[in-house]
């Protein structure tokens, strides 16, 4: 069952709305959950190692999803890191092995 969101910041508390309230299409819900909130980001973790609260082993289909309105963003900018990766990587790990055709 899909579990309307409330958007509110997870820093501040402020409530958030869709992005595309304003301009729904006919049949769309403006708190329709895959619409991105009005700014504000939204942030996603499948988990990791090292998590006491959420590292789920078993299920890859599966993440935590919260907001970060822009003005907590603008407030914390000291302590978030900006990540890029350069592709194709300069050094490749390939794993080899025999080719089966199936024949």
């Amino acid at each position: 069952m899909l579990m309307k969101i409330n958007r509110v910041c997870i820093v501040c508390d402020k409530g958030l709305v869709s992005a595309f309230g304003g301009n729904k299409q006919d049949g769309e819900d403006e708190d329709d959950n895959r619409n991105p909130p009005d700014g504000a980001t939204v942030w996603t973790t499948t988990g990791n190692y090292g998590s006491t609260l959420y590292d789920p082993i078993t299920n890859t289909n599966e993440w935590l999803e919260c907001f970060i309105c822009d003005g907590c963003l603008e407030k914390k900018r000291n302590v978030i890191k900006k990540v890029s990766e350069v592709y194709p990587p300069k050094q490749r790990e390939l794993y080899y092995e025999p080719w089966d055709n199936g024949y």
